[in-house]
């Protein structure tokens, strides 16, 4: 039985957590909140999304009633058995992710642990972590179990050993992954970002609409999406984390505007598009 162990249980938390169970039956999952703020809606919530994906034939096994027994939720982390691989999924606060990291680093001593950023430098990141060879940067992407990948980002002492076995291990539930160096943005984001950033710049200053860039893409580039649907479905917020984090910031005070508004994209209904 593979132990892991997920820190947040926001929108990545939950999906990961979903994406693991559906394709590892030898899987105990435990999700930490910090705060305990709506646990028994997120884990009923959870419960539910699993049954209604196995009705759909998604699992990999047949979905049985005790199988819900090996996915729980905590509050502390004082009572959790060595995990054998970490996933860190909380918001993009770096102050935030350093002390969970830091203390599963200090508790956890042989767990591989990883980080799902989507801009933050992992060598800085494992500067405040005891063991940085066990230390990964593994970006997933929204919506998680559709894209079924993940960048997987190395810092200077990453251990080739504990990169093999993250790597196993992710290969039982994703469908592809990269291995990149520590970079602004990564892959994925660096040329999101850009794209992005593009769009507002045509709809800003030339006035060009949301919906007439989009299309424009969609048709005449073969894109399945515009940038702004892109953004949509990143969340607002975390587009606007990334622009700082790489230091593109000329359209922030713009993005911001629809943040104060909570018009985050698709997970609040309404963002650049109305869902």
């Amino acid at each position: 039985m593979s132990k892991y162990l997920i820190l947040g249980t926001g929108e990545m938390g939950l999906q990961l957590a979903q994406l693991i169970f559906s394709f590892n039956q030898n899987s105990e999952i435990i999700l930490f909140s910090e705060t305990g703020k709506d646990i028994n809606q997120k884990s009923k919530k959870l419960m539910s999304d699993l049954f209604k994906l196995s009705r759909m034939g998604k699992f990999k096994y047949k979905l049985e009633d005790h199988d819900y027994e090996r996915i729980s939720f905590v509050t502390n982390l004082d009572n959790i058995e060595k995990p054998d691989f970490i996933f860190e999924c909380l918001r993009e606060d770096k102050k935030k992710k350093i002390k969970f990291l830091e203390i599963c680093s200090e508790k956890f001593s042989d767990s591989i642990i990883a980080t799902n950023t989507s801009s933050l430098s992992i060598n800085d990141l494992s500067k405040y972590l005891n063991t940085s060879e066990r230390f990964f940067g593994c970006h997933f992407f929204n919506p998680v179990l559709k894209t079924r990948f993940a960048e997987i980002i190395l810092n200077h002492k990453s251990n080739l050993d504990n990169l093999t076995k993250l790597k196993i291990e992710l290969s039982l539930y994703l469908k592809d992954f990269v291995i990149t160096s520590d970079n602004p943005g990564f892959i994925v984001n660096k040329v999101l970002i850009s794209l992005i950033e593009s769009g507002l710049e045509l709809h800003i200053k030339e006035g060009i609409s949301i919906k007439e860039i989009d299309k424009s893409l969609k048709i005449g580039a073969n894109f399945i999406s515009g940038p702004f649907e892109i953004a949509d479905r990143i969340g607002l917020d975390v587009v606007a984390e990334i622009m700082k984090n790489i230091k593109r910031t000329t359209y922030i005070k713009f993005l911001n505007t629809k943040i104060m508004s909570n018009e985050l994209g698709r997970k609040t209904g309404k963002g650049f598009y109305t869902y």
